[in-house]
């Protein structure tokens, strides 16, 4: 898996799961300005990213073999076809913003993420 996939990867279980612990590297890949925090917008422009990179073939949908967190899946799949597209994808990355975010603030800290 490219180093890209692998930080996608990281950063998918850590929103969908809260189990990952989010290394400094990660965090970094999602703080685009270096201001030592990580807004909304840059934390859903990485996701679309990551959409890009996790969907393997190219279809336009994650489906069981490219994004294994079905329970998040299910929750998001608004169509019910099995597979997310990239509006359901950025649902649940909404979704995950907001559980993560902590003290509400509008912002992702590292600790926040770990």
């Amino acid at each position: 898996m490219k180093k890209t996939g692998m930080i996608a990867a990281g950063v998918a279980l850590a929103a969908v799961s809260g189990l990952a612990a989010v290394s400094e590297k990660m965090y970094s890949s999602m703080d685009t300005d270096g201001d030592g925090k990580v807004s909304r917008s840059e934390y859903l422009q990485n996701r679309a990213a990551a959409f890009v990179r996790l969907d393997a073939n190219g279809d336009g949908y994650l489906d069981n073999t490219e994004f294994k967190f079905q329970t998040a899946i299910a929750r998001c799949d608004q169509d019910k076809d099995g597979k997310l597209n990239a509006a359901e994808f950025a649902t649940l990355n909404e979704q995950s913003f907001v559980r993560m975010d902590k003290d509400s603030d509008g912002f992702l800290t590292l600790a926040e993420l770990n």
